[in-house]
């Protein structure tokens, strides 16, 4: 395929997307914070939460927020006051959801100070220890 008709099929496909999203039709979007801030995401989903076809946002590998977002991917950050635009248009409605496996005790509060109100935030913790992955090998001559 030509670059032509790469870029030609994203700009379809993201089209497609969109109005899925305005129509309510699509009921999950899987994108990354870069993706949902820098590009015209970030108004369509601003209109389906104003028309109340949004009502969860969900933020997976939440700790990245305070580990990440100082520095290197700063747009970890920036999801808090972009859920707070949302949280509006949704007149409160929206409900939040932010998972980590990995979250320690500095990193939450971090994640608290910027996702929610006060007296709002329900904490669910499961901590255990997790084995680091190993790799084995084992080398023969047949």
């Amino acid at each position: 395929m030509s670059q032509f008709g790469a870029d030609k099929f994203t700009t379809r496909s993201r089209q497609a997307i969109e109005a899925a999203l305005r129509d309510g039709r699509l009921p999950i979007i899987y994108t990354s914070p870069e993706s949902l801030l820098g590009s015209r995401l970030y108004d369509v989903c601003l209109q389906a939460a104003q028309a109340g076809l949004l009502s969860r946002f969900v933020i997976d590998e939440a700790h990245l927020i305070a580990s990440w977002g100082a520095g290197f991917r700063p747009e970890f950050q920036l999801l808090a006051a972009y859920r707070r635009r949302l949280l509006k248009a949704t007149g409160g409605q929206l409900r939040t959801l932010l998972l980590s496996a990995t979250v320690a005790e500095d990193g939450r509060a971090t994640i608290e100070q910027l996702f929610s109100e006060p007296g709002k935030l329900i904490v669910i913790q499961a901590n255990r220890l997790r084995p680091e992955i190993g790799y084995w090998f084992h080398f023969s001559v047949s």
